[in-house]
């Protein structure tokens, strides 16, 4: 069966393991009539031939001239060059002289500011249908040290004074103050810091411009020259070409002062501990390090000039003095669950057979674990891929049975023998086996195509292409993104095939065997720990319905489209954290080889993102905006590596892996 009930904003803050504290409003009362157009009437003329007769016309009435645009500044002498953005009505300046910032108009809405040059501007939110409570436009203004975000409502009250305590009443943590204290645009304004007491400090500007109520807002990370821009925004944001600069007394200023007197939010240090070299995979397929069950250690498979590659050991906390365990080795490190040992995958020297090696941590003791012709496993080269540890005493090794197919089996260490996990035809390129390990995840076909096996004695239940369970999915893709911690569900990806939108997230209730639909334009998804959320990227811009559904994404096929993060709970549909990352170009059809990057902390506090370019950012979870790692030269997609314990992170990044150390956050 398949369920689609697409997914809402929740309309209560909630707390989401210590990440950023904000709300999405989604209340909603009654909506705005838009008013009579003018129109042009001519009266009839008479039926009778013979009384021909004429009547004037009444001429149309004169269509108002388009207000002057907001961008570039009027006073400006600098030579700009300008676009439109017809789907949203948005209008972006660029000077020529590069240092010169941006000025940005949302024609819709009739307001402008100007950001840096360096950042980016995009609209995460774009509700249709006007409606009090409801944010009707979001736009984002993202750059190294995170977003200032400025959100649109459609006011139920004349004056800002009334709305405010509209609001008041039902979100007071968000909207602490009743009275304007400053001006912004030459219009009234409420400018207020929450949360002073704690990492969470957001910085709130609350105006009106008699038709809509804006809130400008950015959670405090107190980074050079942030309370110098923000200033500056506030100066330049304006109704009128003639800017006007914000009028904020020094009280009222001065607490937003004090939130970054003497202290800052963001880390000390985002340069990593330590680079290694690292072997290079084009495939994007082979694991090439891995984390010691305690993330006290780390192995890594390293370029060697005698061999294709060597195995190495570095320890923490400065990963320096590399210790060689081995060579040759190609790829899959693997600790045993105890740490002491490691399995490898390498290529034998007198036979050039593909193999599993077997040392102990300290370098000695190495075992072969298919000695002989046993490495002989398919008429090629032997090819062996480490799957994981099924328990203690066996390993998952997938060997080669066909083009695009691996087939996974069991070595049984103590007895030196193997056996090939279930039937033929059963078998796929890749797997992803439940926490449990009593399913898995089947990925399968040249065009994507994911199946499920509740049971290793059942059949694959094929969820799209050939064989599908529904025969209308049978044209469709679908990619594998996450088991649910309990095992209980998959979360994937759907799409049609050859599609150029984003693909949509669907949950798999591998009890039930039921398909339910969540979100629309998903291009990543990952469960946190404790299983009550997903992480998720969306591609496009959001469409938010009056009741604060989620309904649909729209994608501009000639891109880019702005990407962002959210959190969603699965249990009440509701998307309870978004906001824009950037402006990205992505190839939704090569989600399955190349995702962006999402992965949660172990202990769920923290989610590392990327754009898919080679940026990548963490919301940390002691509070704060999100903080921009060194920009990478490859993107890292699936590559990325907490340690058990979450003090250390692993980016690969080509034929470098850099450490960072994420303890502190």
């Amino acid at each position: 069966m398949i369920k689609r009930e697409p997914a809402r904003f929740g309309s209560t803050s909630l707390p989401l393991v210590g990440l950023l504290a904000f709300l999405l409003l989604t209340a909603c009362s009654g909506m705005l009539t838009p008013g009579p157009l003018p129109t042009a009437t001519q009266t009839p003329t008479s039926a009778s031939p013979s009384l021909p007769t004429m009547t004037p016309v009444t001429p149309p009435a004169t269509p108002p001239a388009a207000p002057p645009p907001l961008c570039p500044p009027a006073a400006s002498e600098a030579a700009w060059e300008c676009r439109t953005h017809p789907k949203d009505w948005t209008r972006t300046c660029t000077a020529a002289d590069a240092t010169t910032w941006r000025c940005y108009e949302d024609r819709d809405y009739g307001f402008a500011l100007a950001y840096p040059p360096e950042w980016q501007a995009s609209i995460s939110i774009n509700t249709q249908t006007p409606s009090a409570g409801v944010i009707q436009r979001r736009h984002a203004f993202t750059g190294p040290m995170g977003a200032v975000e400025v959100d649109i409502w459609t006011p139920a009250h004349e004056t800002l004074a009334a709305w405010l305590e509209e609001m008041q009443r039902t979100s007071p943590s968000l909207f602490p103050v009743r009275e304007p204290n400053a001006t912004v645009g030459g219009q009234p304004a409420a400018l207020y810091i929450t949360g002073a007491e704690s990492p969470e400090t957001m910085l709130t500007v609350v105006f009106t411009d008699g038709a809509h109520v804006y809130r400008f807002w950015r959670t405090m990370r107190c980074g050079e020259g942030e309370l110098e821009t923000l200033r500056r925004m506030l100066d330049t944001l304006r109704f009128s070409p003639e800017p006007l600069a914000a009028e904020i007394p020094d009280e009222v200023w001065q607490p937003v002062v004090n939130v970054c007197t003497g202290a800052t939010t963001q880390p000390a240090e985002t340069a990593p501990v330590a680079e290694l070299p690292l072997l290079e995979d084009f495939a994007g397929r082979t694991k090439r390090f891995a984390w010691s069950p305690t993330g006290e250690a780390l192995a890594y498979v390293a370029p060697d000039e005698a061999h294709e590659g060597a195995l190495w050991l570095v320890t923490a906390p400065d990963f320096g003095s590399p210790q060689l365990l081995a060579r040759p080795a190609l790829s899959d490190p693997t600790w045993t669950p105890d740490g002491t040992q490691i399995a490898f995958v390498t290529r034998r020297l007198e036979d050039a057979l593909g193999t599993v090696m077997l040392i102990n941590a300290d370098g000695t003791g190495t075992r072969d674990l298919f000695p002989g012709e046993e490495a002989r496993t398919d008429p090629g080269a032997g090819f062996k891929a480490i799957e994981g540890w099924w328990d203690p005493e066996h390993l998952v090794v997938a060997t080669h049975c066909g083009s695009g197919c691996r087939r996974p089996l069991t070595l049984d260490l103590a007895q030196q023998t193997w056996e090939v996990l279930f039937a033929p035809g059963q078998e796929g390129s890749s797997y992803a086996w439940s926490p449990d390990r009593s399913a898995l995840v089947v990925t399968a076909g040249f065009n994507p195509q994911i199946g499920i096996l509740p049971h290793l004695e059942d059949e694959i239940s094929w969820l799209s292409g050939h064989g599908a369970l529904d025969p209308d999915w049978a044209t469709f893709w679908t990619f594998f993104a996450d088991w649910s911690p309990d095992g209980t569900h998959v979360l994937f990806l759907h799409q049609p095939a050859e599609s150029t939108e984003p693909p949509e997230l669907w949950l798999w209730d591998v009890a039930g065997a039921e398909a339910s639909f969540h979100l629309p334009g998903v291009v990543a998804a990952q469960w946190a720990p404790d299983g009550e959320q997903i992480a998720f990227l969306a591609w496009g811009v959001p469409d938010i319905a009056p009741e604060g559904r989620w309904s649909e994404v729209s994608v501009d096929p000639q891109g880019p489209n702005p990407l962002g993060v959210g959190l969603y709970h699965p249990a009440t549909g509701e998307v309870v954290t978004f906001f824009a990352v950037g402006e990205v170009t992505l190839d939704s059809g090569n989600l399955a080889s190349s995702p962006p990057t999402l992965a949660w902390s172990p202990e769920g506090s923290r989610l590392l993102y990327g754009d898919g370019t080679g940026r990548t950012w963490i919301l940390a979870g002691n509070g704060g905006a999100p903080y921009e790692l060194p920009a990478q030269g490859q993107p890292p997609g699936r590559g990325v590596r907490w340690s058990p314990d979450g003090r250390w992170l692993a980016l690969p990044d080509g034929p470098v892996l850099r450490i960072y150390a994420l303890a502190d956050l």
